[in-house]
């Protein structure tokens, strides 16, 4: 299956609409996404420590280079939020099906 980005801001704010409403993980999975640029595949791996910096360092799993990403502004508050009462080493985005 072919999967193509969404590329006007009006799809954006649609999908973002549409991920609130089954989530705040998912809604966050995506904010973070976008505002990141990392793959799917990067994001399930991020603990709540990488996100308590104003960056975070990253080895991405497909090209295996170590990168620093930078956690904008608008995202902090939400992030806060998110992370507050995990532990250190709590995964951002567990699955739902996990026990």
């Amino acid at each position: 299956m072919r999967v193509e980005p969404l590329r006007s801001p009006l799809d954006i704010e649609r999908m973002e609409h549409a991920l609130r409403w089954y989530g705040y993980r998912n809604w966050m999975f995506f904010k973070l996404g976008i505002n990141t640029a990392l793959r799917g595949g990067d994001l399930i791996r991020l603990q709540a420590r990488h996100v308590r910096a104003s960056h975070l360092m990253l080895k991405e799993s497909k090209t295996r280079k170590l990168n620093r990403f930078y956690l904008n502004d608008s995202m902090r508050p939400f992030l806060d939020d998110y992370v507050k009462y995990m532990d250190d080493d709590d995964y951002l985005f567990r699955s739902r099906y996990q026990n």
